[in-house]
């Protein structure tokens, strides 16, 4: 909640933080109190008002330098693949993650060499359905029990 999140970071230096959110809709239900869902976290990092910097640093900057291995592997390849699972019973997610989504995919819109996607949500599915024409690279749909060949054909391109 806020007021931890305000806390960590009077106490903590952002140079010392990353911003890690388990697999979005592993938390059901909406705050009855605010009106966002339970999961939606980044919200609180968002209300700091952090400075440009501090805010690259906490979403990527920091993951980069913790994980070298990451940062040469985002410098050396120019495409990656992307897998994207629901948890079961994933109902939706916030406005304000969905942006964030948006923004990810419009960054590197150009450097996905494929994309599956393993969701039994209807709504999910139909949008994947409709907009997949537009995406630069393969997409496929899965449903749960075909997690395994998703992260194959994601591994390997093979099915």
């Amino acid at each position: 909640h806020q007021p931890g999140i305000d806390l960590l970071f009077e106490v903590i230096d952002a140079r010392n933080l990353l911003f890690g959110s388990e697999m979005v809709g592993a938390v059901r239900g909406i705050d009855p109190e605010t009106g966002f869902y339970f999961d939606d976290t980044k919200r609180y990092i968002d209300a700091l008002g952090l400075s440009r910097e501090d805010r690259f640093n906490v979403f990527e900057g920091n993951a980069r330098r913790v994980y070298p291995r990451l940062d040469a592997a985002l410098k050396t390849h120019d495409k990656a693949a992307l897998y994207y699972e629901t948890a079961p019973g994933f109902t939706g997610y916030s406005l304000g993650a969905m942006g964030e989504d948006a923004v990810l995919g419009f960054r590197h819109y150009f450097r996905f060499s494929r994309v599956a996607i393993v969701s039994d949500v209807g709504w999910l599915r139909n949008a994947v359905a409709a907009f997949h024409p537009l995406f630069p690279c393969p997409v496929r749909l899965y449903h749960p029990g075909e997690a395994a060949a998703a992260k194959r054909w994601i591994e390997t391109g093979q099915m």
